[in-house]
């Protein structure tokens, strides 16, 4: 039994690799006869991938465009919208990283073309349509004779005038509310819309720390000098990190600071956490023996329907309602005790 099924394995074995050797040698010729067919579908490929119809440069070697996959290739940005300021910012850069992506491909030209056309409806479009209609006439402009020209016209006409001085008041009213790596966070950002020098910036990220780092970097000057001649980064790092100590400090010494007893009033006299309570069970009693609300000792409506927020307690009586209140209390004991009719 084993015998033929040996037999059986070595025929099968020598069934497959005689089909394996009759498809390759038909692939093999197919190919030689294919062979310009299959050039023109790997150009239209390769013409596919142009976002903009754009021909790879002649030095441009297969080993060189298999380097970055399709797939991971920047995608043209979306058309730009309108908005000024940040998003107009936002889109010139994607464009530019677009572009760096396709360097071999864009020249100043055609970067000037391809942002063009990909401006949105609306005012984008207006302040485009005059600039293609020069463009495609051949007629010379400013905006046209570079990229830079092109870029610097873009930011001129969609940026926000009131950028530089929003983000004056703001940094000068920024201060430290918690730690000072967050408030510096902040504080970095806004001074990129500030052409400001250095020590203009140290000075103002300085006043807008808490009280105990300020100090900490005026101690720091004494032992190290040096700090005068800090960068704004290197002041920004040494004040994170004398922040970071403070904390580390202040969370070391609560435990200790807590007082282990109980505090003492300005007489002298020990003050003890006295547990309230809201509704002592006594005075409830009384009052619904008395057919009273509970909560604000009142008639005429029951505990659930009281128009009181908060426990009323009963008034401090004097010497004749006290009696009054005995006596009161001793015949509703009377009655309990004979009990019901």
């Amino acid at each position: 039994m084993q015998d033929r099924m040996a037999v059986m394995e070595e025929r099968l074995l020598s069934a497959i690799l005689e089909v394996d050797n009759k498809v390759a040698a038909n692939e093999g010729q197919e190919n030689h006869l294919s062979r310009p067919s299959s050039r023109r579908t790997n150009n239209e490929e390769l013409e596919d991938e142009e976002d903009f119809g754009f021909s790879r440069l002649p030095h441009s070697s297969p080993a060189t465009r298999e380097d970055v996959p399709k797939g991971a290739k920047l995608k043209l940005p979306d058309p730009f919208n309108g908005k000024r300021g940040t998003e107009a910012e936002t889109f010139m850069m994607k464009m530019e990283m677009y572009f760096k992506d396709y360097s071999k491909h864009f020249t100043d030209e055609r970067k000037i073309r391809a942002t063009l056309v990909n401006m949105g409806e609306g005012e984008p479009t207006k302040w485009a349509n005059p600039l293609m209609q020069k463009h495609l006439n051949n007629t010379s402009h400013p905006y046209l004779t570079s990229w830079e020209a092109f870029k610097g016209a873009f930011l001129l006409n969609f940026s926000d005038p009131s950028k530089r001085d929003k983000a004056i008041r703001e940094i000068n009213s920024l201060r430290q509310t918690g730690s000072a790596q967050i408030y510096a966070s902040q504080f970095r950002i806004l001074k990129e819309d500030l052409d400001w020098d250095e020590i203009a910036l140290i000075d103002t990220f300085k006043k807008g720390l808490r009280y105990n780092p300020q100090r900490e970097l005026l101690h720091m000057r004494i032992s190290n000098p040096e700090i005068d001649n800090y960068s704004l980064e290197q002041v920004i790092e040494t004040a994170i990190r004398a922040d970071d100590i403070l904390q580390q400090a202040s969370a070391v010494r609560e435990p200790h600071s807590q007082p282990s007893g109980p505090k003492k009033d300005q007489s002298g006299e020990t003050r003890t956490r006295e547990k309230k309570e809201r509704y002592p069970t006594e005075t409830f009693l009384k009052r619904s023996q008395k057919g009273l609300c509970p909560k604000c000792g009142k008639k005429g409506h029951t505990m659930k329907k009281c128009p009181e927020k908060h426990y009323i307690p009963d008034p401090v009586l004097g010497k004749k309602g006290m009696e009054n209140e005995q006596k009161e209390g001793e015949f509703m004991e009377s009655k309990n005790k004979k009990g019901p009719l």
